[in-house]
């Protein structure tokens, strides 16, 4: 199941197709930043009881903390994945929303969770400092170095693209958010000789 709007009736159609096997339950959202749905509780009570488990992706949005309040309330186990938003730096950010929701719903929301999955040891014990966790595991991305063991031959990109050999190149994968750092590394980057 899928909880979703993108605001775009025709987008969320074609999203609908991509995903043939996926159940979307639409939600046009009556506060657009934080996705709160009221109805949205009705419609995934009935839902839920096809399912055993439910997966969450996400903490401090409305139609993620729906679906934990109704799995509670239904004793559906539900696994939250926060990608990053209960670690100190991401606390911090909109810290006066943060700690409302906090009180009023998301932290029952996140220390009710049947389990936790972070993507770093970090992450886990940020998170674990400023909560009580039931349990919780670390899974990275599931890259490893064996991914690159076999590797094309050196210089074949450039080659491809036209870029010379004494060109720097930087290749930065993930969001644009402070808290990682890019404008620092690029910073460095560009001092490096």
């Amino acid at each position: 199941i899928l909880t979703c709007v993108s605001g775009d009736s025709s987008c969320d159609r074609e999203n609908q197709t991509s995903f043939q096997n996926a159940d979307f339950l639409w939600s046009r959202p009556l506060m657009r930043r934080y996705r709160w749905d009221p109805l949205l509780p009705f419609t995934l009570k009935e839902k839920l009881k096809e399912f055993d488990v439910m997966h969450v992706h996400g903490v401090f949005n409305g139609l993620v903390s729906s679906a934990c309040r109704t799995a509670q309330g239904t004793g559906m186990r539900y696994l939250l994945e926060p990608f990053g938003t209960l670690s100190d730096y991401c606390l911090r950010k909109n810290a006066g929303l943060k700690k409302i929701s906090l009180a009023l719903f998301e932290r029952k929301n996140i220390e009710l969770a049947s389990s936790i999955r972070f993507s770093s040891t970090q992450e886990r014990g940020e998170a674990s400092a400023n909560f009580s966790l039931k349990k919780s595991f670390v899974l990275g991305h599931g890259i490893t170095f064996d991914d690159f063991n076999a590797l094309p031959t050196g210089g074949l990109f450039r080659e491809k693209r036209g870029i010379l050999k004494s060109d720097r190149l930087l290749l930065f994968l993930g969001r644009l958010q402070p808290i990682k750092g890019l404008e620092i590394f690029l910073r460095a980057f560009m001092r490096w000789q």
